[in-house]
Protein backbone atom coordinates (compact mmCIF):
# COMPACT_ATOMS: atom_id res chain seq x y z
CA UNK A 1 0.00 0.00 0.00
CA UNK A 2 2.98 2.83 0.98
CA UNK A 3 4.34 1.87 -2.50
CA UNK A 4 0.72 2.10 -4.24
CA UNK A 5 0.30 5.52 -2.75
CA UNK A 6 4.06 6.84 -3.25
CA UNK A 7 2.97 6.20 -7.52
CA UNK A 8 0.03 8.73 -7.13
CA UNK A 9 0.50 11.40 -9.42
CA UNK A 10 -1.73 13.02 -6.95
CA UNK A 11 -2.16 14.19 -3.31
CA UNK A 12 -5.02 12.27 -1.60
CA UNK A 13 -6.17 14.97 1.43
CA UNK A 14 -8.22 13.36 4.03
CA UNK A 15 -10.26 15.48 5.93
CA UNK A 16 -11.51 14.72 9.61
CA UNK A 17 -13.82 17.09 11.02
CA UNK A 18 -15.28 17.73 14.26
CA UNK A 19 -12.96 15.50 16.49
CA UNK A 20 -13.71 17.26 19.73
CA UNK A 21 -17.40 16.13 19.46
CA UNK A 22 -15.97 12.97 19.78
CA UNK A 23 -16.16 10.69 23.24
CA UNK A 24 -12.80 10.88 25.27
CA UNK A 25 -11.59 7.06 23.99
CA UNK A 26 -12.85 7.71 20.40
CA UNK A 27 -10.42 10.76 19.95
CA UNK A 28 -7.54 8.78 21.49
CA UNK A 29 -8.25 5.94 18.44
CA UNK A 30 -8.70 8.80 16.17
CA UNK A 31 -4.96 9.72 17.14
CA UNK A 32 -3.84 6.52 17.17
CA UNK A 33 -5.26 5.91 13.75
CA UNK A 34 -3.51 8.61 12.47
CA UNK A 35 -0.62 8.18 13.84
CA UNK A 36 -0.08 4.39 12.87
CA UNK A 37 -0.39 5.88 8.92
CA UNK A 38 1.03 9.31 9.09
CA UNK A 39 4.06 7.94 7.00
CA UNK A 40 2.21 7.29 3.95
CA UNK A 41 3.47 9.28 0.85
CA UNK A 42 1.43 11.83 -0.85
CA UNK A 43 -1.47 11.81 1.90
CA UNK A 44 -2.63 14.31 4.16
CA UNK A 45 -4.40 14.94 7.12
CA UNK A 46 -6.74 17.62 7.93
CA UNK A 47 -7.86 17.38 11.60
CA UNK A 48 -10.49 19.63 12.65
CA UNK A 49 -10.90 20.48 15.91
CA UNK A 50 -11.66 22.31 19.48
CA UNK A 51 -7.77 22.43 20.63
CA UNK A 52 -8.46 22.71 24.23
CA UNK A 53 -11.41 19.38 24.43
CA UNK A 54 -8.68 17.15 22.60
CA UNK A 55 -5.92 18.15 24.61
CA UNK A 56 -7.79 16.89 27.79
CA UNK A 57 -8.79 13.51 26.23
CA UNK A 58 -5.16 13.05 25.07
CA UNK A 59 -3.79 14.12 28.35
CA UNK A 60 -2.30 11.20 30.11
CA UNK A 61 -1.14 9.28 26.45
CA UNK A 62 2.44 7.78 26.68
CA UNK A 63 2.32 9.42 30.00
CA UNK A 64 2.72 13.13 29.34
CA UNK A 65 0.39 16.00 28.61
CA UNK A 66 -2.09 16.39 25.99
CA UNK A 67 -0.75 19.52 24.64
CA UNK A 68 3.04 18.18 23.79
CA UNK A 69 1.05 15.26 22.23
CA UNK A 70 -0.41 16.69 19.66
CA UNK A 71 2.91 19.34 19.08
CA UNK A 72 4.38 15.57 17.99
CA UNK A 73 1.65 14.84 15.93
CA UNK A 74 0.58 17.72 14.15
CA UNK A 75 3.38 19.44 11.87
CA UNK A 76 1.44 22.54 10.90
CA UNK A 77 -0.93 23.79 13.32
CA UNK A 78 -3.39 26.57 12.12
CA UNK A 79 -5.81 28.59 14.95
CA UNK A 80 -8.94 29.98 12.68
CA UNK A 81 -9.68 33.35 14.03
CA UNK A 82 -12.70 33.67 15.42
CA UNK A 83 -15.25 35.96 13.76
CA UNK A 84 -16.37 39.32 15.13
CA UNK A 85 -19.50 40.44 16.11
CA UNK A 86 -19.84 42.35 13.56
CA UNK A 87 -19.20 39.57 11.49
CA UNK A 88 -21.54 37.25 12.83
CA UNK A 89 -23.99 39.92 12.75
CA UNK A 90 -23.61 40.29 9.21
CA UNK A 91 -24.29 36.02 8.70
CA UNK A 92 -26.96 36.33 10.51
CA UNK A 93 -29.17 38.75 8.56
CA UNK A 94 -27.70 37.43 5.07
CA UNK A 95 -29.26 33.99 6.67
CA UNK A 96 -32.51 35.57 7.88
CA UNK A 97 -32.17 37.73 4.30
CA UNK A 98 -32.65 34.04 2.52
CA UNK A 99 -35.41 32.71 5.05
CA UNK A 100 -37.46 35.94 3.85
CA UNK A 101 -38.57 34.50 0.45
CA UNK A 102 -40.88 32.06 2.26
CA UNK A 103 -43.25 34.59 3.09
CA UNK A 104 -42.82 38.18 1.02
CA UNK A 105 -45.77 39.40 2.68
CA UNK A 106 -43.73 39.84 6.19
CA UNK A 107 -42.25 43.01 7.04
CA UNK A 108 -39.07 41.91 7.01
CA UNK A 109 -37.63 45.93 7.51
CA UNK A 110 -39.63 46.93 10.82
CA UNK A 111 -37.18 48.01 13.67
CA UNK A 112 -38.85 45.69 16.37
CA UNK A 113 -37.36 42.83 13.98
CA UNK A 114 -33.91 44.68 13.52
CA UNK A 115 -33.81 44.78 17.27
CA UNK A 116 -34.43 41.50 18.00
CA UNK A 117 -31.85 39.98 15.18
CA UNK A 118 -29.07 42.69 17.23
CA UNK A 119 -29.63 40.60 20.27
CA UNK A 120 -29.84 36.79 19.12
CA UNK A 121 -26.34 37.94 16.85
CA UNK A 122 -25.41 38.91 20.25
CA UNK A 123 -26.08 35.26 21.75
CA UNK A 124 -23.84 33.40 19.39
CA UNK A 125 -20.42 33.27 18.96
CA UNK A 126 -19.15 31.04 16.22
CA UNK A 127 -20.15 30.09 12.34
CA UNK A 128 -21.73 26.73 13.41
CA UNK A 129 -24.30 28.14 15.74
CA UNK A 130 -25.72 30.51 12.97
CA UNK A 131 -25.72 27.09 10.99
CA UNK A 132 -27.99 25.34 13.47
CA UNK A 133 -29.87 28.24 14.21
CA UNK A 134 -30.72 28.43 9.89
CA UNK A 135 -31.49 24.76 9.95
CA UNK A 136 -34.30 25.32 13.02
CA UNK A 137 -35.94 27.94 11.08
CA UNK A 138 -36.33 25.85 8.07
CA UNK A 139 -37.80 22.85 10.22
CA UNK A 140 -40.21 24.94 11.87
CA UNK A 141 -41.41 27.18 9.35
CA UNK A 142 -43.03 25.03 7.17
CA UNK A 143 -45.76 24.32 10.05
CA UNK A 144 -46.13 27.64 11.40
CA UNK A 145 -46.18 29.71 7.89
CA UNK A 146 -48.62 33.28 8.53
CA UNK A 147 -49.37 31.64 11.90
CA UNK A 148 -46.82 33.59 14.18
CA UNK A 149 -44.54 36.08 13.72
CA UNK A 150 -41.20 35.60 12.53
CA UNK A 151 -39.57 38.20 14.47
CA UNK A 152 -40.80 36.11 17.80
CA UNK A 153 -39.82 32.91 16.23
CA UNK A 154 -36.83 33.86 14.82
CA UNK A 155 -36.24 35.08 18.90
CA UNK A 156 -37.63 31.87 20.66
CA UNK A 157 -35.38 29.87 18.16
CA UNK A 158 -32.31 31.36 19.21
CA UNK A 159 -32.80 30.91 22.94
CA UNK A 160 -33.86 27.27 22.30
CA UNK A 161 -30.46 26.94 20.68
CA UNK A 162 -28.38 28.46 23.67
CA UNK A 163 -30.23 27.32 26.32
CA UNK A 164 -32.96 24.22 25.86
CA UNK A 165 -33.59 24.19 29.67
CA UNK A 166 -35.04 27.83 29.62
CA UNK A 167 -36.95 27.62 26.06
CA UNK A 168 -38.80 24.35 28.05
CA UNK A 169 -39.53 26.67 30.77
CA UNK A 170 -40.99 29.12 29.06
CA UNK A 171 -43.10 27.03 27.04
CA UNK A 172 -44.14 25.36 30.02
CA UNK A 173 -45.16 28.65 32.30
CA UNK A 174 -47.21 30.10 30.01
CA UNK A 175 -48.48 32.22 32.83
CA UNK A 176 -45.13 34.09 33.78
CA UNK A 177 -44.62 35.70 30.46
CA UNK A 178 -48.49 36.55 29.20
CA UNK A 179 -50.87 38.99 31.34
CA UNK A 180 -53.94 37.80 30.79
CA UNK A 181 -57.17 40.73 31.17
CA UNK A 182 -59.00 39.43 33.84
CA UNK A 183 -55.49 38.96 35.79
CA UNK A 184 -55.33 42.98 36.49
CA UNK A 185 -57.77 42.55 39.03
CA UNK A 186 -56.79 39.62 40.57
CA UNK A 187 -53.04 39.88 41.03
CA UNK A 188 -50.59 42.45 43.20
CA UNK A 189 -47.31 42.90 44.00
CA UNK A 190 -47.22 39.72 45.93
CA UNK A 191 -47.94 37.24 43.11
CA UNK A 192 -45.73 39.27 40.74
CA UNK A 193 -42.85 39.36 43.51
CA UNK A 194 -43.28 34.86 43.00
CA UNK A 195 -43.19 35.07 39.26
CA UNK A 196 -40.22 37.54 39.74
CA UNK A 197 -38.66 34.81 41.87
CA UNK A 198 -39.65 31.61 39.67
CA UNK A 199 -38.18 33.90 36.50
CA UNK A 200 -35.05 34.30 38.50
CA UNK A 201 -34.39 31.30 39.54
CA UNK A 202 -34.05 29.58 36.12
CA UNK A 203 -31.89 32.38 35.04
CA UNK A 204 -29.47 31.66 37.72
CA UNK A 205 -28.90 28.08 36.48
CA UNK A 206 -25.42 27.75 35.07
CA UNK A 207 -26.98 25.98 31.85
CA UNK A 208 -28.20 29.95 31.06
CA UNK A 209 -25.59 31.95 29.46
CA UNK A 210 -25.50 35.59 28.11
CA UNK A 211 -28.13 36.09 30.87
CA UNK A 212 -28.30 40.05 30.29
CA UNK A 213 -28.43 39.07 26.39
CA UNK A 214 -31.18 36.91 26.97
CA UNK A 215 -33.28 38.65 29.47
CA UNK A 216 -33.31 41.96 27.06
CA UNK A 217 -34.28 39.43 24.02
CA UNK A 218 -37.48 38.44 26.41
CA UNK A 219 -38.50 41.45 27.55
CA UNK A 220 -38.69 42.54 23.59
CA UNK A 221 -41.07 39.40 23.23
CA UNK A 222 -42.96 39.47 26.44
CA UNK A 223 -43.84 43.19 27.83
CA UNK A 224 -45.03 41.33 31.26
CA UNK A 225 -41.42 41.00 32.03
CA UNK A 226 -40.69 44.73 31.34
CA UNK A 227 -43.22 45.25 34.56
CA UNK A 228 -41.77 42.10 36.58
CA UNK A 229 -38.19 43.54 36.29
CA UNK A 230 -38.17 46.93 35.13
CA UNK A 231 -41.05 48.59 37.48
CA UNK A 232 -43.37 49.40 34.81
CA UNK A 233 -46.30 50.32 36.54
CA UNK A 234 -49.39 49.36 33.74
CA UNK A 235 -50.10 46.04 33.04
CA UNK A 236 -50.05 45.17 29.53
CA UNK A 237 -52.69 42.46 28.10
CA UNK A 238 -53.53 41.34 24.59
CA UNK A 239 -54.24 43.76 21.99
CA UNK A 240 -55.35 43.87 18.58
CA UNK A 241 -52.38 44.92 17.14
CA UNK A 242 -50.49 41.91 19.17
CA UNK A 243 -52.95 39.69 18.21
CA UNK A 244 -53.20 40.49 14.01
CA UNK A 245 -48.97 40.03 14.63
CA UNK A 246 -49.73 36.75 15.61
CA UNK A 247 -47.05 37.48 18.60
CA UNK A 248 -46.08 35.10 21.42
CA UNK A 249 -47.31 37.37 23.65
CA UNK A 250 -50.73 38.20 22.14
CA UNK A 251 -52.84 35.00 24.01
CA UNK A 252 -52.46 31.72 25.09
CA UNK A 253 -53.47 29.70 21.87
CA UNK A 254 -50.73 32.03 19.85
CA UNK A 255 -48.22 31.27 22.80
CA UNK A 256 -48.60 27.52 22.65
CA UNK A 257 -48.29 27.37 18.81
CA UNK A 258 -44.38 28.59 18.74
CA UNK A 259 -43.69 25.29 21.03
CA UNK A 260 -45.38 22.85 19.95
CA UNK A 261 -44.76 23.83 15.89
CA UNK A 262 -48.46 23.64 15.12
CA UNK A 263 -51.81 25.42 16.21
CA UNK A 264 -53.81 23.80 19.09
CA UNK A 265 -56.94 22.34 17.86
CA UNK A 266 -58.87 25.01 19.69
CA UNK A 267 -57.02 27.97 17.11
CA UNK A 268 -58.11 28.56 13.48
CA UNK A 269 -55.54 28.56 10.86
CA UNK A 270 -55.29 31.26 8.28
CA UNK A 271 -55.92 28.70 5.58
CA UNK A 272 -59.89 28.09 7.37
CA UNK A 273 -59.77 32.01 7.37
CA UNK A 274 -59.22 32.20 3.66
CA UNK A 275 -61.79 29.14 2.88
CA UNK A 276 -64.55 31.14 5.22
CA UNK A 277 -63.46 34.79 3.27
CA UNK A 278 -63.64 32.43 -0.11
CA UNK A 279 -67.47 32.12 0.94
CA UNK A 280 -68.25 36.01 0.99
CA UNK A 281 -69.69 36.34 -1.90
CA UNK A 282 -73.85 35.85 -0.53
CA UNK A 283 -74.97 36.50 3.01
CA UNK A 284 -75.92 32.87 3.05
CA UNK A 285 -72.78 31.40 1.93
CA UNK A 286 -70.81 33.26 4.51
CA UNK A 287 -73.21 32.44 6.94
CA UNK A 288 -72.89 28.68 6.49
CA UNK A 289 -69.15 29.07 6.68
CA UNK A 290 -69.02 30.66 10.11
CA UNK A 291 -71.80 27.60 11.51
CA UNK A 292 -69.40 25.01 10.12
CA UNK A 293 -67.21 25.96 13.33
CA UNK A 294 -70.12 25.16 15.67
CA UNK A 295 -69.30 21.17 15.85
CA UNK A 296 -65.79 22.74 16.99
CA UNK A 297 -67.15 25.45 19.21
CA UNK A 298 -64.97 27.50 17.97
CA UNK A 299 -67.34 30.19 16.40
CA UNK A 300 -65.81 33.10 18.98
CA UNK A 301 -62.23 32.55 17.72
CA UNK A 302 -63.29 32.69 14.21
CA UNK A 303 -64.87 35.66 14.95
CA UNK A 304 -62.11 37.04 17.46
CA UNK A 305 -59.43 36.14 14.12
CA UNK A 306 -61.12 37.52 12.27
CA UNK A 307 -61.43 41.08 13.70
CA UNK A 308 -58.04 40.78 13.95
CA UNK A 309 -58.02 40.85 10.06
CA UNK A 310 -56.40 44.75 8.18
CA UNK A 311 -60.36 45.31 6.86
CA UNK A 312 -58.91 48.00 5.02
CA UNK A 313 -57.24 45.95 2.23
CA UNK A 314 -60.01 43.92 1.58
CA UNK A 315 -62.51 44.91 -1.49
CA UNK A 316 -66.15 46.87 -0.37
CA UNK A 317 -68.07 43.69 -1.59
CA UNK A 318 -66.16 41.48 0.88
CA UNK A 319 -66.74 43.66 3.95
CA UNK A 320 -70.03 44.45 2.93
CA UNK A 321 -71.41 40.72 2.93
CA UNK A 322 -69.41 40.24 6.29
CA UNK A 323 -71.03 43.50 8.07
CA UNK A 324 -74.83 42.12 6.55
CA UNK A 325 -74.00 38.85 7.74
CA UNK A 326 -73.16 40.06 10.99
CA UNK A 327 -76.27 42.09 11.80
CA UNK A 328 -78.68 39.48 10.18
CA UNK A 329 -77.36 36.93 12.17
CA UNK A 330 -75.24 37.89 14.82
CA UNK A 331 -77.80 37.10 18.04
CA UNK A 332 -78.04 33.53 16.75
CA UNK A 333 -73.56 33.45 16.61
CA UNK A 334 -73.80 34.39 19.99
CA UNK A 335 -76.48 31.92 21.31
CA UNK A 336 -74.16 28.86 19.40
CA UNK A 337 -72.04 29.74 22.02
CA UNK A 338 -73.44 28.11 25.37
CA UNK A 339 -70.41 28.33 27.42
CA UNK A 340 -69.69 31.60 27.00
CA UNK A 341 -71.31 35.34 26.02
CA UNK A 342 -69.75 36.17 22.60
CA UNK A 343 -70.65 39.40 22.11
CA UNK A 344 -67.71 41.18 22.22
CA UNK A 345 -66.22 38.90 19.83
CA UNK A 346 -69.38 39.55 17.43
CA UNK A 347 -69.40 43.25 18.22
CA UNK A 348 -65.64 43.20 18.12
CA UNK A 349 -65.45 42.01 14.39
CA UNK A 350 -68.49 44.48 13.49
CA UNK A 351 -67.11 47.44 14.03
CA UNK A 352 -63.45 46.24 12.90
CA UNK A 353 -64.83 45.79 9.34
CA UNK A 354 -66.51 48.62 9.23
CA UNK A 355 -63.40 50.83 10.79
CA UNK A 356 -62.33 49.48 7.07
CA UNK A 357 -64.49 50.12 4.63
CA UNK A 358 -65.20 53.59 3.05
CA UNK A 359 -68.12 55.96 4.71
CA UNK A 360 -70.81 55.49 2.25
CA UNK A 361 -70.35 52.03 1.70
CA UNK A 362 -70.30 51.41 5.45
CA UNK A 363 -73.54 53.46 5.93
CA UNK A 364 -75.32 51.39 3.25
CA UNK A 365 -74.40 48.23 4.65
CA UNK A 366 -75.85 48.71 7.74
CA UNK A 367 -79.07 49.76 6.52
CA UNK A 368 -78.89 47.07 4.41
CA UNK A 369 -78.45 44.36 7.07
CA UNK A 370 -80.58 46.60 9.91
CA UNK A 371 -83.52 45.99 7.48
CA UNK A 372 -83.41 42.18 6.85
CA UNK A 373 -81.84 41.52 10.37
CA UNK A 374 -83.35 38.64 11.83
CA UNK A 375 -81.09 39.67 14.56
CA UNK A 376 -82.53 42.37 17.39
CA UNK A 377 -79.41 42.45 20.07
CA UNK A 378 -76.12 43.28 17.78
CA UNK A 379 -78.12 45.85 14.99
CA UNK A 380 -79.25 47.74 18.63
CA UNK A 381 -76.19 47.85 20.20
CA UNK A 382 -74.26 48.58 17.66
CA UNK A 383 -76.34 51.77 16.68
CA UNK A 384 -76.21 52.26 20.74
CA UNK A 385 -72.68 52.55 20.99
CA UNK A 386 -72.83 55.13 18.44
CA UNK A 387 -75.09 57.25 20.60
CA UNK A 388 -72.42 56.95 23.24
CA UNK A 389 -70.02 57.99 20.93
CA UNK A 390 -72.09 61.55 19.80
CA UNK A 391 -72.96 62.02 23.39
CA UNK A 392 -76.47 61.05 22.84
CA UNK A 393 -79.36 59.92 25.22
CA UNK A 394 -76.86 61.07 28.32
CA UNK A 395 -79.44 59.73 30.71
CA UNK A 396 -79.79 56.20 30.28
CA UNK A 397 -76.31 55.68 28.48
CA UNK A 398 -74.12 56.83 31.07
CA UNK A 399 -72.33 59.76 29.17
CA UNK A 400 -70.40 59.85 25.90
CA UNK A 401 -67.28 58.12 25.32
CA UNK A 402 -65.59 59.93 22.03
CA UNK A 403 -62.18 60.48 22.37
CA UNK A 404 -60.13 61.90 19.78
CA UNK A 405 -56.89 60.54 20.72
CA UNK A 406 -58.55 56.83 20.55
CA UNK A 407 -59.61 56.04 16.64
CA UNK A 408 -61.73 52.90 17.62
CA UNK A 409 -63.50 55.97 19.58
CA UNK A 410 -64.14 58.02 16.94
CA UNK A 411 -68.11 58.16 15.50
CA UNK A 412 -68.45 55.46 12.40
CA UNK A 413 -71.33 57.49 11.39
CA UNK A 414 -72.53 61.33 10.57
CA UNK A 415 -75.00 62.55 12.65
CA UNK A 416 -77.63 62.59 9.76
CA UNK A 417 -76.66 58.70 8.94
CA UNK A 418 -77.22 58.53 12.96
CA UNK A 419 -80.51 59.47 13.08
CA UNK A 420 -81.48 57.32 9.83
CA UNK A 421 -79.65 54.59 11.30
CA UNK A 422 -81.86 54.96 15.03
CA UNK A 423 -85.25 54.88 12.95
CA UNK A 424 -84.07 51.17 11.70
CA UNK A 425 -83.07 50.21 14.37
CA UNK A 426 -86.32 51.50 16.21
CA UNK A 427 -88.74 49.69 13.43
CA UNK A 428 -86.53 46.72 13.60
CA UNK A 429 -87.56 46.84 17.56
CA UNK A 430 -91.09 47.65 16.70
CA UNK A 431 -91.89 44.34 14.42
CA UNK A 432 -89.85 42.34 16.85
CA UNK A 433 -92.32 43.27 19.65
CA UNK A 434 -95.11 42.28 17.01
CA UNK A 435 -93.77 39.18 16.15
CA UNK A 436 -92.68 37.75 20.02
CA UNK A 437 -88.96 38.18 19.24
CA UNK A 438 -88.83 41.30 21.52
CA UNK A 439 -90.31 38.76 24.74
CA UNK A 440 -88.33 35.76 23.39
CA UNK A 441 -84.90 37.67 23.68
CA UNK A 442 -82.82 37.17 26.94
CA UNK A 443 -81.61 41.22 26.33
CA UNK A 444 -85.37 42.45 25.98
CA UNK A 445 -84.16 45.00 29.20
CA UNK A 446 -81.63 46.72 26.65
CA UNK A 447 -84.08 46.14 23.52
CA UNK A 448 -86.95 48.27 25.41
CA UNK A 449 -84.41 50.78 26.68
CA UNK A 450 -82.94 51.38 22.97
CA UNK A 451 -86.76 51.55 21.09
CA UNK A 452 -88.17 53.91 23.90
CA UNK A 453 -84.99 56.27 22.60
CA UNK A 454 -85.38 55.36 18.77
CA UNK A 455 -89.18 54.64 18.87
CA UNK A 456 -92.40 55.77 19.78
CA UNK A 457 -92.84 55.73 23.46
CA UNK A 458 -96.79 54.54 22.60
CA UNK A 459 -95.88 51.64 20.89
CA UNK A 460 -93.21 50.12 23.83
CA UNK A 461 -96.26 51.05 26.46
CA UNK A 462 -98.97 48.94 23.75
CA UNK A 463 -96.05 46.41 23.51
CA UNK A 464 -96.12 45.61 27.64
CA UNK A 465 -100.06 45.77 28.17
CA UNK A 466 -100.04 42.57 25.80
CA UNK A 467 -97.85 41.03 27.90
CA UNK A 468 -100.58 41.53 31.36
CA UNK A 469 -103.37 39.48 29.67
CA UNK A 470 -102.40 36.31 30.19
CA UNK A 471 -100.44 34.26 32.96
CA UNK A 472 -97.79 32.68 31.14
CA UNK A 473 -96.66 35.91 29.01
CA UNK A 474 -97.08 38.09 32.50
CA UNK A 475 -94.75 35.96 34.36
CA UNK A 476 -92.35 35.44 31.73
CA UNK A 477 -92.33 39.23 30.48
CA UNK A 478 -91.06 39.77 34.50
CA UNK A 479 -88.61 36.81 34.47
CA UNK A 480 -86.81 38.74 32.33
CA UNK A 481 -85.86 41.68 34.31
CA UNK A 482 -83.91 39.13 36.54
CA UNK A 483 -80.25 38.81 35.93
CA UNK A 484 -79.47 35.43 36.96
CA UNK A 485 -76.08 36.11 36.01
CA UNK A 486 -75.36 38.87 38.60
CA UNK A 487 -72.82 38.51 41.41
CA UNK A 488 -76.02 38.44 43.66
CA UNK A 489 -76.92 35.58 41.75
CA UNK A 490 -73.38 33.94 41.69
CA UNK A 491 -73.45 34.64 45.14
CA UNK A 492 -76.49 32.46 46.52
CA UNK A 493 -78.01 36.16 47.37
CA UNK A 494 -80.54 35.73 44.63
CA UNK A 495 -80.74 37.34 41.34
CA UNK A 496 -81.21 40.94 40.90
CA UNK A 497 -84.10 42.75 39.53
CA UNK A 498 -84.00 45.61 37.17
CA UNK A 499 -87.10 47.22 38.89
CA UNK A 500 -86.26 50.46 37.85
CA UNK A 501 -86.60 49.93 34.23
CA UNK A 502 -89.54 47.65 34.30
CA UNK A 503 -91.55 50.42 36.60
CA UNK A 504 -90.91 52.93 33.33
CA UNK A 505 -93.21 51.17 31.45
CA UNK A 506 -95.34 49.77 34.26
CA UNK A 507 -97.05 51.20 36.88
CA UNK A 508 -95.36 48.66 40.19
CA UNK A 509 -98.67 48.69 42.09
CA UNK A 510 -100.24 47.19 38.99
CA UNK A 511 -97.22 44.34 38.81
CA UNK A 512 -98.01 44.07 42.64
CA UNK A 513 -101.58 43.61 42.27
CA UNK A 514 -101.28 40.80 39.45
CA UNK A 515 -98.67 38.75 40.84
CA UNK A 516 -100.60 38.88 44.30
CA UNK A 517 -103.50 37.10 42.25
CA UNK A 518 -101.06 34.53 41.21
CA UNK A 519 -99.47 33.76 43.89
CA UNK A 520 -102.73 33.46 45.99
CA UNK A 521 -103.81 31.00 43.83
CA UNK A 522 -101.25 28.56 42.56
CA UNK A 523 -103.70 26.04 41.67
CA UNK A 524 -104.45 27.80 38.88
CA UNK A 525 -101.12 28.01 37.17
CA UNK A 526 -98.63 25.56 35.67
CA UNK A 527 -95.93 23.85 37.47
CA UNK A 528 -93.23 25.36 35.59
CA UNK A 529 -95.21 28.86 36.07
CA UNK A 530 -95.31 28.07 40.15
CA UNK A 531 -91.35 27.82 40.22
CA UNK A 532 -91.11 31.03 38.35
CA UNK A 533 -93.95 32.49 41.13
CA UNK A 534 -91.10 31.23 43.72
CA UNK A 535 -87.99 33.00 42.26
CA UNK A 536 -89.76 36.26 41.60
CA UNK A 537 -91.43 36.60 45.15
CA UNK A 538 -88.28 38.18 46.71
CA UNK A 539 -87.75 40.49 44.08
CA UNK A 540 -92.09 41.75 43.98
CA UNK A 541 -91.48 41.87 47.60
CA UNK A 542 -88.86 44.39 47.78
CA UNK A 543 -90.96 46.00 44.83
CA UNK A 544 -93.87 46.39 47.03
CA UNK A 545 -91.42 47.79 50.05
CA UNK A 546 -89.66 50.61 47.87
CA UNK A 547 -93.99 51.38 46.74
CA UNK A 548 -94.96 51.53 49.76
CA UNK A 549 -92.08 53.48 51.28
CA UNK A 550 -90.74 55.48 48.17
CA UNK A 551 -89.14 57.73 50.59
CA UNK A 552 -86.57 55.17 52.27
Amino acid sequence: MSDALAAQPRKIVVVMDDIDRLSKGEIRKVFQLVKACGDFKNVIYVLAFDKAVVANALAGVQGGNGEAYLEKMVNVPFQIPALSAGQLDILLRQTIEEFSSRDPKYNWKSKRLNDIVSVVASLFDTIRQVDRFANVLRVSEPFLRREVDYADLIALSAVQLVSEPLYRFIGENPDLFIDHFLNMYLRGEKVDGVERDRIEAVFSSETVRKKAEIMGLLKLLFPKLTRLFDGASQRQWSNIEWRRQRRACSDLMTFVSYFQLSLPESDISVAELDEVLDQASAVQHLDGAIRHFESRNLVARLLLRLSELEWSAFAEDVKAILVQTILIHGDEYVALHKSSDIFLEVIGLLEAVLRGMEVRSRFEAVCGGIHQAQSLFIPAALVSLEDQRRNRFLDTNGGGRSNPGDPESNPLFSGEQLDVLESKAGRLLAKAADDGRMLDSSRMIFLLARWEEWGERAEILEFVDRQLTSVSRFLGFLARFLDRFNPRAILGIGPAFYADTLTRFVDARTIIEKFDALRNNLDMVTYDDEQLILELTPAIDALRREADHPES
